[in-house]
């Protein structure tokens, strides 16, 4: 099982929609660190340079959110989104990536999960099919998973369980600036 370890640094692996294509992408690209802090070469309340990250990513703006999203330029799967207003980043999210830790690269055998976080509370969001998790550890952290579903065999209409499979992988990383 996958421990969480010190210096408050996590990794995540894998795709709720299709693990093996995660795994791949996370395999044939460089792995990141994610901490409460940095994903990968990205830190909180550095400066967001246009430029730089066209080297190795590209890059979207996305006015209605008001968010930067990266893309992989071998696979076009997007593994960031970020808010830097005024050009200094605020927030960063990864989805669906595998992390390099301090205890080696995961690849499809290590999943960060639910009891491994300790959460705290949960928000869900009405019509949504993931949940964000805080934790009191990285308060400046969600920590992103997806609703379980179940079929309603009288009117055969997707309704969202309630609760959460405490064994589910945790997809999304948040973490922003608390201040």
């Amino acid at each position: 099982m996958y421990d969480i370890i010190e210096g408050d640094q996590l990794g995540i692996i894998g795709n709720y929609y299709n693990q093996e294509l995660s795994r791949l992408i996370g395999a044939g690209s460089k792995m990141m660190k994610i901490t409460s802090t940095q994903i990968g070469n990205f830190k909180l309340n550095d400066t967001f340079d246009e430029k730089e990250v066209e080297k190795e990513y590209d890059l979207r703006y996305d006015a209605n959110y008001n968010e930067w999203w990266l893309y992989g330029q071998d696979t076009k799967t997007v593994f960031f989104k970020i808010t830097a207003p005024n050009g200094i980043i605020k927030k960063i999210e990864v989805s669906e990536y595998i992390a390099e830790t301090d205890k080696g690269i995961g690849i499809g055998t290590k999943y960060l999960t639910l009891t491994e976080i300790c959460p705290s509370h949960e928000v869900f969001c009405a019509g949504s099919y993931e949940v964000s998790i805080k934790c009191k550890k990285y308060p400046n952290m969600f920590f992103i998973m997806p609703r379980e579903k179940e079929v309603l065999c009288d009117e055969g209409q997707e309704k969202l369980k309630a609760s959460l499979n405490v064994n589910q992988v945790i997809t999304s990383v948040i973490i922003y600036d608390s201040n």
